[in-house]
């Protein structure tokens, strides 16, 4: 069974990057489409790499991946790799380790930036089990049968959680 969670912020995000060699040419813009997603992501979804490994972009816990659009956004002209980038007035700083190609048109799952899951529990979020403000994608094995999956799925919530009314359909 191979998993990825992934978490998106909702609204704008204030994303700042201020050059070492000249502070006063700072970039900062409110972006949409910053999503969390935990170190597996690239072992279930692939996207051309144009810097970065696949298999080390998201091992920490503070890696940035972000789309070719917004790397130029920031970075025009320059190797975004080991550069940081900081949201919402400091409150969380992280270095770019890879750029990857923009998604196509015809994917629901849209984002501008990848940052770590744990970023959540660092900004106090609870990730219990019924909160179902994560999306979790899972790639069945073949031969599974997905009604048998989703009972056990329910199954275990029930039994980690008496008092939820949450349910994987």
């Amino acid at each position: 069974l191979d998993h990825v969670i992934l978490r998106p912020f909702t609204g704008k995000i204030l994303v700042e990057y201020v050059p070492e060699s000249d502070p006063a040419s700072e970039r900062k813009y409110y972006e949409e489409g910053i999503v969390c997603v935990d170190s597996s992501f690239f072992d279930l979804f692939s996207y051309t790499f144009l810097a970065g490994n696949p298999n080390t972009v998201l091992r920490g816990s503070n890696s940035i991946v972000l789309t070719k659009s917004i790397a130029d956004k920031y970075f025009a002209g320059e190797d975004p790799v080991g550069k940081t980038l900081t949201l919402n007035n400091g409150a969380w700083t992280g270095m770019v380790m890879g750029v990857i190609e923009d998604h196509p048109s015809n994917t629901h799952l849209e984002f501008s930036m990848l940052l770590p899951i744990d970023l959540f529990n660092r900004l106090g979020y609870d990730m219990g089990w019924d909160h179902f403000y994560f999306n979790n994608y899972v790639r069945l094995q073949p031969g599974t049968d997905p009604a048998s999956l989703t009972e056990k799925i329910n199954e275990t919530l029930r039994k980690v959680r008496e008092d939820s009314q949450a349910e994987v359909v």
